[in-house]
């Protein structure tokens, strides 16, 4: 039997909390010659497993994705790709841990407005969006509106009906 919806949040959020909001490291991959980090967390005597991976440039380029498997099958994804600035990257994960923490689902990011300081966090789901089919965009700005970096995202349950 496959899980609700509740059952998938709590998952994930578990998932997050350990992982790139958190202050652990990740663990570093080489798959067809691409390094990539990983972040993977399995719950409920292994029945669910969540891989939080991505792929930079190297410089301020990223994508990646979040992928729940429920009972080996894949039954809920988000993906997200983009640019932050080095200096960004603290800011952001502290913003995204603000919605983790409580566990709050907005398009799987942060709070649509996260302030510290002279930076802002922004995160505008689209109109509609829910946990089983989302998208939108994130972004770090600093004070007079200096884009410090955003991220397009979209996903959803991976449930055949």
């Amino acid at each position: 039997m496959r899980a609700d919806e509740r059952t998938l949040k709590g998952v994930l959020f578990s998932a997050h909390n350990q992982g790139y909001a958190s202050d652990k490291k990740p663990e570093i991959l080489m798959v067809n010659e691409v390094r990539m980090k990983r972040f993977r967390y399995a719950s409920l005597c292994g029945r669910f497993v969540v891989e939080d991976t991505w792929h930079s440039t190297g410089g301020m380029h990223s994508a990646g994705s979040t992928l729940i498997i429920e009972d080996g099958q894949p039954a809920w994804i988000m993906q997200y790709y983009g640019w932050y600035r080095p200096e960004a990257v603290s800011f952001l994960k502290r913003a995204l841990g603000a919605n983790y923490r409580r566990r709050i689902f907005c398009g799987g990011r942060g709070p649509s407005v996260f302030r510290i300081g002279s930076l802002r966090y922004t995160n505008a789901p689209e109109c509609g969006s829910t946990f089983s089919r989302f998208s939108g965009r994130e972004g770090v700005l600093s004070r007079g509106s200096y884009a410090m970096g955003e991220h397009v995202y979209q996903g959803g349950t991976l449930y055949d009906d």
